[in-house]
């Protein structure tokens, strides 16, 4: 009996062997595709494509600059190192994610990062440094260039400096990406850019520690300046926070400003104010009770 059961687990065992031999020699990595989540927008605008990148160019220099490891078993492969690979060696890139395809492929599916604001750097004299949504640095430039038109975040610096690196601040990011929401939503087209949004406005600054006794509002929020192109006049625009969260209130603005606060009646540089009055939310001269609001109703 003891002879029988001593078989039976060498044969376990062999078979377990066999197995795993089996899958290290089919399940190896030799094939990597790339391919776009969404369609880039026009070469002409990508920042991804720029100098001339083709699309054959720019899947060479990802699987270059991966390092993926041909050969390696597909079944027991991790891709962090291979994605912060590819995200550092192109900064306009953003790496969705990297899909096993059995026995021997893996596909890496992207999309391209859009710039939505400029931050001062602490480490290098008079420089922007262009970020998106999720705090990647897309680019630095001189504070003179123009090149990318999205608006400049007042009061706030970064040390890093590094093109493909991302800052960790999640305080910040969680209130950037509420702006970039509301701007986008404002916008109401899915496959909008948001640089067509943003750069109504050229100045946006985080409110801390005001509190506001009027509208009881805590305080916290954001100051958006606007640059009214026709009349040559700002508008500043301050949004409060509250339950309410900060992206609709964004998008709110956004519409208001599209629609009421570019006419021609508004010829001089103005303050307006976002906030709750008795359960919605109103943009008006001042947070005064009796202050006038503009009739504009959000979606």
């Amino acid at each position: 009996m003891k002879k029988k059961r001593t078989i039976a687990i060498s044969i376990s065992i062999g078979v377990l062997i066999t197995l795993i031999l089996i899958c290290a020699m089919v399940f190896t990595l030799r094939e990597v595709s790339f391919q776009q989540t969404i369609a880039i927008k026009q070469i002409e605008r990508s920042n991804l494509f720029a100098d001339g990148m083709t699309t054959d160019t720019l899947h060479e220099q990802l699987s270059e600059s991966a390092k993926f490891i041909k050969g390696g078993n597909l079944l027991f492969m991790k891709f962090d190192e291979q994605i912060d690979n590819m995200e550092k060696s192109k900064p306009f890139i953003k790496i969705e994610k990297v899909v096993r395809s059995f026995p021997n492929k893996v596909t890496v599916y992207y999309s391209e990062r859009e710039p939505v604001c400029r931050v001062e750097s602490s480490s290098l004299e008079d420089a922007y440094l262009v970020l998106d949504e999720d705090l990647k640095i897309l680019a630095v430039v001189n504070k003179t260039d123009t090149k990318f038109n999205v608006p400049i975040i007042e009061d706030v610096s970064f040390s890093q400096s590094k093109p493909g690196e991302f800052i960790n601040d999640a305080v910040f990011k969680a209130k950037l990406q509420a702006i970039v929401k509301g701007a986008f939503n404002a916008n109401g087209e899915e496959d909008a850019l948001y640089e067509d949004v943003l750069s109504s406005a050229k100045i946006i600054k985080f409110i801390e520690n005001e509190v506001d006794e009027i509208t009881g509002n805590d305080g916290t929020g954001v100051i958006i300046v606007f640059n009214n192109a026709e009349t040559e006049h700002n508008i500043t625009a301050t949004i409060y926070s509250s339950k309410t969260r900060l992206s609709d209130k964004v998008a709110y603005l956004w519409k208001v400003y599209k629609t009421n606060l570019s006419q021609e009646h508004y010829t001089e540089d103005r303050n307006v104010y976002v906030y709750i009055r008795n359960g919605r939310i109103v943009v008006a001269d001042s947070t005064a009770a009796d202050s006038p609001t503009y009739d504009v109703k959000p979606d």
